[in-house]
């Protein structure tokens, strides 16, 4: 009986501590979005010091690089393997631009993955990764043992946009391979 009439109460409680609580989360988090987006200050860093450990741990802080300046390239990957029976296959990168709508929402992160963050040569860390990845995709593929994947990058230079009417965009990509990885069995698990 007083286990249920403890229970009813802390119902009771929550019921009306709930909404404020709730408000207070949402202002806080609005609050912290709109300081940390806003331009470095010394009066920004002081707002945020005290709460950046929260901020940082919930993952409340936000980068809208959607507003950095464009690049000047498209650009997409691919991945030369090299079977154990002789053959070479290419095994091709998502590319968001030729996916149906409802293929695009989970394959994004391919693209992020690789435009945003394992294209730069100083990303060179994540490229054995990416190559042990593509191995094991054409080795469930094919059922036959890769032994060595190099990944080409394809781009083609966007041209800058012009008072006068639109130029016609490129299609002609240039292609560099630009890493290579021996594959080994244990690669494949």
């Amino acid at each position: 009986m007083q286990s249920i009439n403890l229970q009813s109460k802390l119902a009771n409680i929550w019921a009306d501590v709930r909404i404020p609580i709730i408000s207070v989360l949402i202002v806080f988090y609005v609050g912290t979005s709109v300081l940390y987006l806003s331009p470095p200050s010394p009066w920004r860093q002081r707002l945020l010091a005290p709460f950046w450990n929260f901020i940082e741990y919930t993952g409340l802080w936000q980068y809208y690089t959607v507003f950095a300046p464009p690049r000047s390239y498209n650009l997409y990957l691919e991945g030369e393997v090299e079977l154990a029976n002789g053959e070479t296959i290419i095994w091709k990168y998502p590319r968001i631009e030729q996916l149906g709508l409802l293929e695009k929402m989970p394959k994004e992160r391919f693209r992020k993955l690789y435009n945003d963050i394992a294209n730069e040569p100083t990303d060179g860390v994540l490229w054995p990764d990416l190559a042990r990845y593509i191995a094991r995709q054409v080795y469930e593929e094919r059922g036959v043992l890769p032994v060595k994947v190099s990944l080409v990058r394809f781009w083609s230079d966007i041209p800058k946009p012009t008072a006068g009417s639109l130029s016609k965009p490129s299609t002609e990509y240039k292609s560099h391979k630009y890493f290579s990885f021996p594959i080994q069995p244990e690669d494949l698990q």
